[in-house]
């Protein structure tokens, strides 16, 4: 008797510390500083093996397209992007072995001969320079100057997403234009099944004019850098410049070689690229 009442002591004991000590989410929160971030996209690269899908560019000036990608970047680093711009498709490829552009509107194509070694020796040079932002940005002359890092892929258009070094330089400069305001887990509403980092700020002087563009929104990869999303408003709020990714695969079939597209048979090869 005596040990059927210690037992249910012990229990009414768990129930009330259970009660006081409810199951929580044990998802520990995603914590990244400015620097690191505006690191990763100026360095994307560097944190991803392949990369499959595509994202669709659009302005208030009707300009549209858009544009698939399949990327590699290590291990014979090759890639194939499309851009389809209102029915006008073009498509350039590389590999170890070849650079080719195919004008699908056009019924063209251009094939140059890759140098032996040269994405091996992009990757040793990139690998050697300095991941730091403020290395980013130099003076010539008095000038400022961004500095944009190789890309042994050669993966043209795509880098507007897959390697951001641009925007990353241009939004990003002065951080205190620009806040991280919301921090989304894979679980509860990142992007793409990706751990995503939302970034709002004012654009600089330049990009305003250039854009008619006065704020911005970023949707990136906290763990690798990618921009996912991004949209420019005017005064009014208004939506001005957006990209928007549709789908994204990363790190699928790495050992595979990237396929190269066919030129078809009646197309021309041409000099005028």
């Amino acid at each position: 008797m005596k040990k059927l009442t210690l037992t249910l002591s012990i229990l009414c004991f768990v129930v009330i510390l259970a009660a006081f000590n409810p199951i929580t989410n044990t998802t520990q929160p995603i914590e990244v500083s400015k620097e690191e971030i505006h690191s990763k996209m100026l360095n994307s690269i560097n944190y991803f093996k392949s990369a499959k899908g595509n994202f669709v560019y659009s302005d208030n000036t009707g300009i549209e397209y858009t544009v698939d990608y399949h990327v590699k970047t290590k291990d014979n680093p090759s890639s194939v992007v499309t851009m389809n711009d209102h029915g006008e498709k073009s498509t350039q490829s590389f590999n170890e072995k070849s650079s080719l552009i195919i004008d699908h509107e056009k019924e063209a194509y251009n094939e140059l001969a890759v140098p032996e070694n040269f994405s091996k020796e992009m990757w040793a040079h990139l690998e050697k320079e300095d991941k730091k932002p403020k290395a980013r940005y130099q003076k010539e002359n008095g000038e400022k100057v961004y500095v944009h890092y190789v890309d042994p892929t050669q993966m043209g258009i795509a880098q507007d997403s897959l390697y951001p070094q641009s925007i990353a330089m241009g939004f990003l400069e002065d951080y205190d234009q620009w806040e991280i305001t919301d921090v989304l887990s894979k679980e509860n509403g990142g992007l793409h099944n990706l751990d995503t980092i939302v970034i709002e700020g004012t654009l600089n002087d330049y990009y305003q004019k250039k854009h008619s563009a006065k704020t911005f929104k970023l949707w990136v990869s906290k763990d690798t850098g990618i921009l996912l999303n991004y949209e420019e408003y005017n005064d009014t709020g208004d939506v001005v410049i957006s990209q928007i990714t549709k789908s994204i695969k990363l790190n699928q079939n790495v050992k595979d070689r990237i396929a190269v597209p066919a030129v078809p048979k009646n197309y021309k090869k041409t000099e005028i690229y």
